[in-house]
């Protein structure tokens, strides 16, 4: 009997400190806030795919990359804002090589669709390379 006792003795720390790590009443501010980094950096990776997607798949992308009276290269930095349902609120050309590569720039975001980002609204900066 006092071996069963002292087994479970033994037993309830190890068991209130799992039951803790679940619950996350043992993490640290630190590791709070990398949970958070590492999870913006997932997202911020989700939404490169996504306007990857936008920017290749897309007909109109299709024939602007066809169009023999487009620029053959150019670039484009744009910054936008994606609010907590996943849509975007306002972007802003921050630099271009011509105000033909902006527009296609500002026609993939405008109507980009994305999930909602973690801990509320999110802001991007993409860089566009026109080829």
């Amino acid at each position: 009997m006092k071996r069963k006792g002292r087994k479970m003795r033994r037993l309830l720390p190890l068991t209130w400190a799992l039951a803790s790590l679940v619950a996350g009443i043992g993490t640290t501010p630190a590791r709070a806030a990398s949970d958070r980094e590492a999870a913006r950096a997932a997202y911020a990776a989700r939404v490169s795919q996504i306007l990857y997607a936008r920017t290749y798949l897309d007909r109109s992308a299709q024939g602007f990359r066809m169009d023999l009276r487009r620029p053959a290269r150019g670039f484009v930095r744009i910054r936008f804002e994606i609010d907590s349902s996943g849509s975007v609120q306002k972007f802003r050309v921050l630099e271009a090589s011509s105000d033909l590569h902006a527009r296609k720039a500002e026609e993939i975001v405008s109507g980009l669709r994305a999930p909602p980002p973690p801990g509320g609204g999110f802001t991007v900066e993409q860089m566009f390379r026109f080829r």
